[in-house]
């Protein structure tokens, strides 16, 4: 069985899900209110100032950490063999969460961007939740991404 690495990096157009799988978080940010949505937008709003492309970049550079990081996971669904692996994450919200922001602190603790890693340590102790409420619409843009079966 392929890993999900395989799965998603060699999907029939890898472009078109990190340009949905960022799409998806934008649109979560944008829709965001009080302060904490306030100050979701602006840190956002500073990094797009920067690289208006930043989302689609972040998500295509940290998409085979994150894939690397859901292994055992896809493991377990491929071992059930049933449902789809966006239903799966969800059901395994609270382990998925925990691998995908495990994944993400490395990577931003590697990085040169100091405005970005400045973004991310505002925002990481609300990181947990907002992960676990966006997963069902990350899910959702992997099962459209996902590999039909014959």
């Amino acid at each position: 069985m392929p890993t999900l690495s395989r799965i998603l990096l060699s999907s029939a157009d890898p472009e078109a899900l990190v340009k949905n799988l960022a799409a998806t978080i934008e649109g979560h940010v944008a829709i965001k209110s009080g302060l904490g949505g306030m100050a979701m937008k602006i840190g956002l709003g500073a990094l797009k100032a920067a690289k208006p492309d930043i989302a689609e970049r972040a998500t295509r550079n940290l998409l085979p950490h994150i894939a690397t990081a859901l292994e055992p996971l896809h493991s377990q669904f491929t071992t059930k063999g049933q449902g789809n692996f966006g239903d799966f994450l969800s059901q395994h919200a609270a382990q998925a969460t925990q691998l995908v922001i495990s994944a993400v602190d490395a990577r931003i603790a590697a990085s040169s961007n100091t405005m970005a890693q400045a973004v991310y340590k505002q925002f990481r102790g609300s990181t947990n939740n907002e992960l676990k409420t966006l997963l069902p619409a990350l899910g959702r843009v992997l099962n459209q991404h996902w590999p039909k079966t014959k």
